[in-house]
């Protein structure tokens, strides 16, 4: 062998060695699909490999056998119904060192929202989380929720050099676009209802003194976070603020009254007929002494309007009811938060 052909084995050796050092990462995604276009395990071949292009982990051939598991413990259940706990633990069972996991949840008669979670098999911890929304049409979709995604988990790509990938996702009367905060790249879907935009989605911005219900992750992600109200008036994303007493009313008789004005803001699993795209979840609210209640059923928003020193007002509705309430109460109590344009 001559010094040429040395030098190229040894360089060989080199590179197999480092990829052998590389943490294997698996990918499985689970959720609502078009009838007529078998998305997800498509998405999960493509999405492996732009996660593996970047050169920081190997694949593990082991994405159908995860979305088999996934698919047959949890079948198929809404967006934030696997816990980060059965994830590592499945992710274990494969011998992998992350798991990608990602869920996907129909949310308009079109649109598909495609959340990410990037677990570590020992370590235990969310690495990265993102989100995006598509069609999930074809395959040109997918190779762009791939990209979206790999921006927001792992920092490159196409999505990334463009700023953040937003994309479009059609609404019902409002109309509605994708909103993306500079502060981490978390994207909100919004809403045009009367003359006011809306985020119609719970703010999900990890601010100082906010909190998941029960303190677990998975339910920030499905419902956003929880805030008092001196941490709810400035959590809101540049060109947005937390929206007053005021604010709430104009919205309220944009949907022709506050009587009935909860059912149709409600989503449709939480018996409402969303009729404009706000697709109010019901995140619950937390008390002073560190306890949860209502997550399921109850949805509570703050209002910027204080009503004395210690109290504020909030606005609410509930599985059961069609109105859209408003109550005062302490502003130590952590309720959800929607942002209104500026």
């Amino acid at each position: 062998m001559n010094k040429t052909s040395k030098t190229i084995a040894v360089l060989l050796a080199l590179c197999v060695a480092a990829m052998a050092q590389r943490p294997q990462v698996i990918v499985g995604v689970i959720g609502e699909e078009p009838p007529k276009f078998k998305a997800l395990n498509s998405l999960g071949k493509v999405l492996t490999e732009a996660l593996v292009n970047g050169g920081e982990y190997e694949a593990l051939e082991r994405t159908g056998a995860i979305l088999a598991l996934l698919g047959k413990e949890h079948g198929y259940q809404r967006s934030g119904a696997v816990a980060d706990a059965q994830i590592r633990e499945l992710g274990g069972q494969l011998g992998a060192d992350y798991v990608c996991i990602v869920e996907s949840e129909k949310v308009t008669d079109t649109d598909y929202l495609l959340s990410a979670r990037l677990v570590g098999v020992v370590t235990g911890g969310i690495s990265r989380m993102g989100s995006t929304y598509s069609k999930l049409a074809n395959v040109n979709d997918l190779r762009a929720v791939s990209d979206s995604l790999t921006c927001k988990l792992l920092g490159y790509g196409t999505s990334c050099k463009e700023g953040g990938g937003q994309q479009k996702a059609s609404g019902s009367k409002g109309g509605s676009n994708i909103l993306t905060d500079s502060r981490g790249g978390q994207q909100y879907k919004t809403v045009k209802i009367g003359n006011q935009t809306w985020m119609a989605e719970n703010l999900n911005y990890a601010a100082s003194g906010s909190k998941c219900y029960d303190n677990n992750p998975a339910n920030c992600e499905k419902f956003g976070r929880l805030y008092n109200w001196y941490t709810a008036k400035e959590a809101c994303p540049s060109g947005w603020h937390l929206p007053s007493y005021d604010e709430w009313n104009l919205l309220a008789e944009a949907l022709g009254g506050g009587e009935a004005a909860g059912k149709k803001l409600k989503a449709k699993s939480l018996n409402g007929t969303d009729d404009y795209g706000f697709s109010a979840l019901p995140g619950g609210n937390g008390y002073l002494s560190g306890n949860f209640h209502g997550i399921g059923v109850n949805c509570l928003w703050w209002s910027a309007t204080e009503n004395g020193s210690n109290y504020a007002w909030h606005r609410d509705t509930d599985y059961y009811r069609i109105d859209l309430g408003r109550r005062v109460n302490q502003k130590a109590y952590l309720f959800s938060v929607r942002c209104i344009q500026d």
